[in-house]
This record gives structure tokens, sequence and C-alpha cells, in this order.
């Protein structure tokens, strides 16, 4: 099965990618399907980036409205109105831009993460090249970019129901930002020839409203640039030999057989004591 998109058309992205790594099925799936409706909480993040760092887009790109009764006929009418006069525009409720209200405060009221945000001086910054390697194009989109004591700093903006750091660092590789990071590291480095330091600024979407700065090392960056590069070759194989049609056994190609291993942050809630019986001290 060939690729059903011209890639010149559609370059490669971080979410593209991150598709494929499930499998060339899902690829398929991602890039020729409708998107779906974003979510109420995707919906919040989105108005919360833009409130917090572009205040003037977010007057003109964000469109805030009383939800009416859906239950009534004339409830579904108003609704119908609303839709067609935010359209092309972030939709979000009354109480929805409470949230990102609240979020904002907390975000301001620490000076730990305002010294990132304040420091961004660019928002939506393209990236655009095409691998060497492979000949594949990509593109990519980072939330924002500026200098912290003379170092480039690019910074991605996440929302989630926890910022706690211990809980990100799983939610890290859940989401596979372990994709999106190389994927913008590499284009900063052939589109730009910039090597910056990366950070991830995640606030939460529920009280109490915490957020929390979150750096990348070199040592994980390395160790995500060779998985990328791995992937991105994997890609080109699947795109050369016409095998899109697969699923999960395209993974097959590099290992021999999936199996259960324990997560590290796992803990057993038994053990077998080392001797059933409590041996007594001798006198």
């Amino acid at each position: 099965m060939k690729i059903p998109i011209n890639l010149n058309d559609r370059p490669l992205s971080s979410s593209s990618l991150k598709e494929f790594r499930k499998s060339p099925k899902h690829y398929v799936q991602y890039i020729t399907e409708p998107r779906k409706p974003p979510t109420e909480s995707q919906l919040v993040g989105s108005a919360f980036e833009l409130f917090l760092i572009d205040s003037k887009r977010y007057e003109s790109d964000v469109f805030v409205y009383t939800k009416p009764n859906m239950r009534t006929n004339a409830g579904k009418d108003e609704m119908e109105q609303l839709s067609v006069a935010g359209a092309g525009k972030i939709m979000i409720t009354t109480e929805m831009e409470q949230r990102v209200k609240l979020m904002n405060e907390s975000a301001r009221a620490c000076p730990e993460i305002m010294r990132y945000v304040d420091a961004i001086t660019a928002t939506q910054i393209k990236l655009t090249w095409t691998d060497r390697a492979t000949g594949i194009p990509f593109i990519g989109y980072v939330d924002g970019e500026g200098e912290i004591g003379g170092e480039p700093w690019a910074f991605e903006i996440k929302t989630a129901a926890s910022a706690d750091p211990d809980q990100f660092q799983r939610d890290f590789w859940k989401w596979d930002y372990n994709t999106q990071i190389p994927t913008y590291a590499e284009g900063y480095h052939k589109s730009r020839f910039k090597f910056p330091n990366f950070a991830i600024l995640v606030f939460e979407t529920e009280p109490p409203y915490n957020c929390a700065p979150i750096m990348i090392d070199n040592k994980l960056m390395e160790f995500m640039k060779d998985e990328w590069r791995a992937t991105v070759t994997a890609f080109k194989y699947c795109m050369d030999n016409e095998l899109f049609h697969q699923g999960y056994e395209f993974r097959l190609q590099t290992i021999d057989y999936f199996r259960i291993e324990r997560p590290g942050y796992y803990k057993p809630k038994f053990v077998m004591p080392d001797e059933l019986e409590t041996p007594t001290k001798s006198k």
C-alpha cells in the first residue's frame, strides 16, 4: 500500500510521526480521516496559552459565549447562531474562560514559571526542513522562544490535570512528547542552525491550578534524538516497501516479539518474606 498523500503537500510533523510510531495504519488513519472536535480541556488549554503569552491574539482568536439551554429548540437555534459567529475561533463558554483566568492568576503569582514566560519574544515559530538522510520533508510549530542569560531557549506550553513533576514524568512518555521535542530540536538545527535549550511549561487546568517549569537536559535530548532518527528511518523503510497496510506487526521488523515489562515505578503489593518465622535471638 502506497502512502495516500504527497509528503511535499503535507510534510511529516511530530503529531503524524507519533501516530506512525503506533503503527503504519494509525498514520494513514491520522492523515485521511477528519479531525475530531477538540475536547473542553483542549479548548481551555488553547485559550489559556493565548491569554498567558499573547493577549492581543486572545481578543481576536477566542470567542466567549454563554451556553444556551440545549434542551429547548430555542437554545439549539441560539447555539447554531453562536457557532456561526464563532466560526474559525476558539470557542469557550464563560465558565471555561473563568478557569482560564484563574490559571493565569496562579501562573503570574509563580516567579519560577514567569521567568520563562516573560522571556518569550516570539510564538508559533514555524520550522520547515528536509531530512538529508531520507529526503523526507518536515514541518513543526514551536509554542515560544526567547533568551535567558544570553542563551537561546525554546518552550512548549502544556496543560494537564496535574502539573506535578513526578506525574508529568509519566505523562511525558505516555503522550509521546519524546517524539515532539527532538523533532523541534532537529528543525532548529536544520532550518536555523540553532541549538536552543528546551523547557516544558506545564499548567494545571483544575484547582489548585499549580504550574511547573520542567527542563530537558542534554543526556535525555541525545537519547530522544537517537530514537527519533530510528523512527524516521523506519518510516522511510515503510514508504519504500509500501507497508502502510500493516498494523502493530510492523514494529516486529526490529524486535523478535512483544512482551510485558515491569515499569520501574511499579511496586508489588505483597511480597514473600525471606523467612516465614521470625528468628529468635541467640542467648
